[in-house]
């Protein structure tokens, strides 16, 4: 005999009432924490399966963050803010299709550490994005350079073929109260579904591109001590390549 499931239940109209789903339960606990909140009734509201949010974040935990880990040993650079230990209460959902976890990672110098009012040669900034079906980790790379930085260098690093496609960006940006900076931006990402590549792949990929940023920060800290020097432009032209090239 064919297994029959359990009857749904009808409304006193006849009409199958519709089986409860996270969605109506997570709206309901939303409309509850923000009862009497002004304009409550025409807000629109994002909901996450609080479930799935549990098993991307193990996932974080268990395979992404210990690759950053393993990238940071032994370098005074650190994740700010957190140190080793998993900044679990970082994680933030992302609007999506599907249920989506995200985490931001800014990359410190312990030994240079940032002072108000005073620019670092460099500023770099990554985010994981990872959902129960794929993920993507990307990088953006602020190079802070002096107003009287050779010209011909900068166009050097703006027309660079390896760049062609996702070539990096010139900007001026106040330094202090009568002088400014030229940053020039570098930014890249990659990703696949879990179909694809294991989460210990994804956690190695991630290990990479980290190391190939310290490389990128350590020749801009040498270029930083002297702005006219041919070996550490080179050497930082060549890791930014390594580290963001588009293809």
């Amino acid at each position: 005999m064919a297994h029959r499931g359990a009857p749904q239940k009808r409304s006193m109209t006849g009409r199958k009432k519709p089986a409860s789903s996270w969605q109506v339960s997570e709206l309901m606990l939303y409309l509850k924490q923000n009862a009497g909140k002004p304009g409550l009734s025409s807000q629109t509201v994002f909901l996450a399966n609080p479930m799935e949010k549990i098993q991307i974040d193990q996932i974080f935990q268990n395979y992404l963050w210990p690759g950053v880990v393993r990238a940071l040993a032994g370098s005074s650079i650190r994740v700010s803010g957190s140190g080793e230990d998993f900044p679990g209460s970082s994680l933030s959902d992302k609007r999506a299709n599907h249920t989506t976890r995200s985490l931001t990672l800014v990359l410190a110098d312990e030994e240079r550490p940032f002072i108000p009012g005073k620019s670092s040669s460099w500023f770099c900034r990554g985010k994981i994005e990872c959902s129960l079906q794929d993920y993507m980790i990307s990088f953006e790379f602020f190079l802070h350079l002096p107003m009287d930085f050779e010209i011909g260098k900068i166009i050097e690093l703006l027309a660079d073929p390896l760049f062609s496609g996702n070539p990096p960006n010139l900007s001026v940006e106040p330094y202090s109260d009568d002088g400014h900076i030229m940053v020039v931006s570098f930014f890249e990402g990659s990703g696949a579904g879990w179909g694809l590549r294991s989460y210990e792949k994804a956690g190695q990929e991630l290990e990479q591109k980290v190391i190939k940023n310290l490389e990128v920060i350590e020749a801009m800290n040498q270029l930083g001590r002297d702005y006219t020097s041919e070996k550490w432009f080179r050497e930082l032209q060549r890791a930014l390549r390594e580290a963001y090239q588009a293809y």
